[in-house]
Order: structure tokens, then sequence, then C-alpha cells
């Protein structure tokens, strides 16, 4: 299957696949032969004293070694030694898989993915530091549009808000939901490996660095990425949980956060 890739993390992949390989190649040397198969082929022989005699032509050439082609010889290892790779497919009886799952696992599982407004907003792409850039940019022509100004939030305020924004840099979090009735899964997506927008159903392609299980929230702010909270704040929404209406704000149990190599279709 060629697979569209949504995000590919080619720092990590091209990490394991070095540790896997022993070292990382720069490329690969090719070489295609074209021979002759059946005495029909006249084109495809050379008569020498009255006889038919095969002829062949040979072609090589050097392949790049290209982030795709290790993350597909890093599958393909995993795939077929699951025990040493702890590989786990949670495509059918998703469950059974992700109830066995721990700390470290590789897992490719299918879900539906969404990106929380809260963290779009809060991403310097796209969010609210593009918002706050656009309001500044159009302040020295309040002037031009009669007491528009009046109406524009304060410079200090929109300082504030920028620098709320700046901390949670430009990654994002996803949410995913695969076909079970009680799992959840979440991760970060560095902005660096995005190619396109993560949305709908995909493939995700990670390792697990924690589980929580049922009955326990995670605020989406204390996600992966998310420098906004201090370790004692995000404690204490733990402890809390969601307040009645901010439950989208939050990530209930039973559910696992990744460490995300690829996202694909």
């Amino acid at each position: 299957m060629l697979k569209k890739f949504l995000y590919l993390d080619t720092d990590s992949v091209s990490a394991y696949i070095s540790a896997v390989e022993g070292g990382l190649r720069t490329s690969t040397s090719m070489r295609t032969t074209d021979r002759g198969t059946t005495d029909g082929q006249i084109d495809a022989k050379v008569l020498r004293g009255g006889k038919a005699v095969s002829r062949e032509s040979e072609e090589t050439y050097a392949v790049s070694d290209e982030p795709i082609a290790r993350f597909e010889r890093l599958i393909a290892a995993a795939q077929s030694n699951p025990e040493d790779f702890s590989w786990h497919e949670a495509i059918d009886d998703i469950d059974s898989v992700l109830g066995g799952l721990r700390t470290g696992d590789f897992l490719a599982i299918n879900a539906d993915l969404s990106v929380p407004p809260m963290s779009r907003a809060l991403s310097q792409n796209g969010g609210l530091a593009e918002l706050v850039d656009g309001i500044e940019a159009i302040r020295p022509f309040a002037a031009v549009f009669g007491n528009i100004d009046d109406d524009l939030p304060g410079s200090e305020m929109m300082s504030g808000i920028k620098a709320a924004s700046q901390s949670f840099g430009s990654d994002l979090t996803f949410v995913g939901e695969p076909d079970s009735d009680y799992w959840s899964v979440c991760g970060r997506l560095k902005s660096n490996f995005l190619l396109e927008e993560i949305e709908d159903n995909a493939i995700i392609v990670g390792k697990v660095s924690k589980i929580w299980g049922s009955g326990t929230w995670k605020p989406l702010l204390a996600l992966p990425g998310t420098t906004f909270l201090s370790r004692a704040e995000r404690r204490k929404l733990e402890r809390q949980g969601p307040k009645p209406g901010q439950e989208d704000n939050f990530l209930e149990g039973p559910a696992l956060m990744l460490d995300v190599l690829a996202i694909y279709r």
C-alpha cells in the first residue's frame, strides 16, 4: 500500500533505524538486468554460428536513503520480530490489545483524529499569536475608521495574550478515538514534522509514553508540548477533574499517550 503521510518524525525514525541496522545508510546500489526468456524473442537473441544466444543488458544506479524508506524498513523489522520490538497492531480486537500495553511498547492504531480547539488556538501557527499580530497591524489605521480603537483590546492585554501563546510553542496536541467503546489516544505533534492537516481517520504509529485508567482525567493543557502550566498546577487539575461544562478540555481514561513516529492513510 502506498502511504500518504500526514506526519513523519524523521529524527526519531532515523534514530531507531540506526539502532536496528547499526548505522544510517546514505545510499543503496540498485541493479536491473534485462534478458531474453524464449526462443521466440528474436530481438533478445544474437545469432552466433547458426545458434540463438541470449543477450543481457545490465543497469546499475544509486538510490538515496529517504526518511519514508527508513520508516518502511523499521516497520518491516518490527512486524517480523514483534516480541523484541514490543510491537502491537490495534486493528482488530482493539480493546484487548490496548488493555495489554505497557509504557515503552510500539503501537500502530487506526483512529479518528482531531486537534482540540484549545491546542490550535494557543499554537503560534495560526492561533492567538497571529490574531494578536493582525490586531496590532491595524491599530495604526484605527483613526481612519472612526472610534474602532475604542473597541480593540489594549496593547498591554495583547502582549499578555501573545506571551501566553508563545509559551505553548508551535506544536499541537491531537486526540484520537479508535474503534473502541472505552479507549482514547493522544500525543504531541511537532510542528516541523507536520505534512498535512491532522483530521479524520488515519493510522498512528508511536511509542507508548503514558497510560491512565478509567476515572482519571488529564487536562489537555497538561498534555505534551504545553508548558503553560506548572507541574503543581497540572497535578491539581488532574486531582480535581473537570468542572461541569469543562469536560471537552480534559481527556478521560482509559487512555494512552504516544510519542508519535508517523500518521498516514
